[in-house]
C-alpha cells in the first residue's frame, strides 16, 4: 500500500495532537514495514520527529512556493495534485481535518478525530475558533471514507453532537511512546530524582496546567488531607497555573514541584518513580498520561466518567473530578495501602496490553485493505 498522512502535528507539536501523530507513525512504519509511508508537512522539523535510515518512509514539503507561503491552503486541498504524483491510494488525516478534493481525485480517505471538546464545552473556546473546528470537523467525517475515534467517548460524541451515523464511526486506540515500556534501573531513576531535586517517593500529575485538567482540586485535595505527601507537576503552564499556585502559597500545601519542557526520555523515570499518577481531568478524548502510567506499571486516579475508564479499567480509582474530598479519599488510599497499591499495580501491567503496538497496527492494517 502507497499511504500518505498528514503530518503536521507530528513536527511540530509537541504533545496532544502530536504524540498522537508520532506515535501512530512510528508504529505503523515498524509494524506495517512492506508499505511506502508519504509524510506531508509544511517544514519538516527532524529534531522533534526524526525518520532518518527509514527506507519505507517519505518526507514532502510544499512543491510551490506559494504553498509555502500559505500552508494552511496546501494542507487544505492544493496538495492533492501532489498525492497523484506520489502515486498515494489511501490519504490519512492525523487530527480531524482531510484536504477537499481527494474523492475527486481517486484517493481513499482516513480521518482520524480525537475529541469535540469544543462542542461539549463551548465556553473554554472563542467564537471563531469553535466555528472553525466544527466545520473542518463535520466536513472531514462527511467525506471521509472511514471515520475513526480515539474512545468509545469521542465515537459517541460524534454521534451526538455531529450526528455521524454510528455504522461510520470505527474506534481504534492510540498507543504511547515506546520510552514507557522499558523499566529502569533504581541508578537511572535515581539519577533524574537527583536532576530535578526531587524525593524518591510521589503522587505525579502529567499534563497541561489548564483548567479542564483540574489540577486545582488536587490540590485543594491534598490540604484537606492535612498530610504532607509530595506532588510533582508536570506540563506547559497557562493562566490557569496562576490560580494554583496562588492556593498552594496561600494555605501552604507542600512540598509542590512544578517542571516544565520535559524532555520526554526522562518522563518514565518520573513514572516509576510516582507512587501513583492523579488524573481527575474534567475531559479528554483519550487521557495518554493514564496509559504512560499504565506502562509504567503504576496505578492512576483518575475521572469516574468519559473515556478515564476505558484506559484505565480496573487499574485506577475513580473519583468525582469535581470533588476535592473524593479526591483526595482515593490518593490517601493509595498512598497507605501498600495491598491495593499492589494489586493495582499488577493490574496496570495486565490493562495496558490492551494498547500494545502491535494490536494497533493490525486495526489500522485492517482498516486500509478495506479500502484498497
Amino acid at each position: 500500500m502507497i499511504l500518505g498522512f498528514d503530518a503536521k502535528r507530528a513536527f511540530f507539536n509537541r504533545s496532544g495532537l502530536g504524540n498522537y501523530s508520532r506515535d501512530t507513525l512510528r508504529l505503523l512504519t515498524e509494524n506495517l514495514s512492506g508499505n511506502q509511508f508519504h509524510l506531508y508537512t509544511p517544514i519538516p522539523k527532524e529534531s522533534l520527529f526524526s525518520q532518518t535510515g527509514k527506507t519505507n518512509t517519505f518526507i514532502h514539503t510544499p512543491m510551490k512556493r506559494i504553498h509555502r507561503w500559505f500552508p494552511w491552503w496546501w494542507r487544505s486541498g492544493a496538495l492533492v495534485p501532489e498525492l497523484k504524483i506520489h502515486g498515494i491510494q489511501i490519504y490519512h488525516g492525523l487530527s480531524n481535518e482531510i484536504p477537499a478534493g481527494l474523492q475527486q481525485a481517486g484517493i481513499r480517505s482516513v480521518v482520524s478525530i480525537h475529541d469535540l471538546i469544543f462542542l461539549r464545552y463551548p465556553r473554554q473556546y472563542s467564537a471563531v475558533d469553535r466555528t472553525i473546528y466544527t466545520i473542518k470537523t463535520r466536513n472531514a467525517c462527511r467525506s471521509a471514507d472511514r471515520v475513526v475515534a480515539i474512545s468509545e467517548q469521542t465515537r459517541n460524541d460524534l454521534i451526538h453532537f455531529l450526528h455521524i451515523p454510528p455504522n461510520r464511526v470505527r474506534v481504534i486506540y492510540q498507543g504511547c511512546h515506546p520510552a514507557f515500556s522499558h523499566r529502569l534501573t533504581e541508578e537511572q531513576i535515581q539519577q533524574t530524582l537527583s536532576r530535578y531535586s526531587l524525593p524518591r517517593s510521589y503522587i505525579l500529575s502529567v499534563g497541561t496546567i489548564e483548567e479542564r485538567k483540574n489540577l486545582l482540586n488536587v490540590v485543594r485535595a491534598l490540604h484537606r488531607l492535612h498530610a504532607r505527601i509530595p506532588l510533582v507537576v508536570v506540563g506547559k503552564a497557562r493562566p490557569y497555573a496562576k490560580r494554583v499556585k496562588e492556593y498552594i502559597c496561600r494555605h501552604q500545601v507542600e512540598p509542590v514541584t512544578f517542571l516544565e519542557n520535559m524532555p520526554v526520555e526522562e518522563l518514565p523515570a518520573l513514572y516509576q518513580a510516582a507512587r501513583m499518577l492523579v488524573y481527575p481531568s474534567v475531559f479528554e478524548g483519550f487521557g495518554i498520561p493514564i496509559l504512560e502510567a499504565l506502562r509504567s506499571g503504576i496505578p492512576v486516579v483518575t475521572t469516574h466518567n468519559g473515556c478515564f475508564s476505558e484506559v484505565g479499567g480496573k487499574a485506577a480509582l475513580y473519583a468525582d473530578p469535581g470533588s476535592p474530598e473524593e479526591i483526595g479519599r482515593q490518593i490517601l488510599r493509595l498512598w497507605q495501602d501498600d495491598d491495593l497499591h499492589g494489586e493495582l499495580s499488577a493490574r496496570a501491567r495486565e490493562q495496558e496490553t490492551r494498547f500494545r503496538d502491535e494490536k494497533i497496527a493490525r486495526q489500522w492494517e485492517t482498516l486500509y485493505r478495506e479500502l484498497i
